[in-house]
């Protein structure tokens, strides 16, 4: 992906402490994927590119919509 090779890795953030996701989430190319969402997954996620010529990131919040049930 990207020329020159970019390296892409996403965290999920938890009360300040970032974790790489997992548990039915992917990532494919740069792309964060969630399959089958649940409450667990609401919340703050970061992505951090980078390869030899820099770094940048971004970020955002995933949450549930009022009115909306997910189980």
């Amino acid at each position: 992906m990207g020329n020159p090779q970019t390296h892409v890795e996403w965290k999920k953030i938890d009360d300040g402490k970032e974790t790489i996701v997992s548990r039915g989430i992917g990532v494919k190319g740069a792309k964060l994927i969630i399959d089958a969402i649940t409450k667990t997954d609401f919340g703050h996620y970061n992505c951090v590119a980078w390869n030899h010529l820099g770094k940048t990131s971004a970020s955002f919040e995933l949450r549930q919509e009022t009115g909306k049930v997910i189980q």
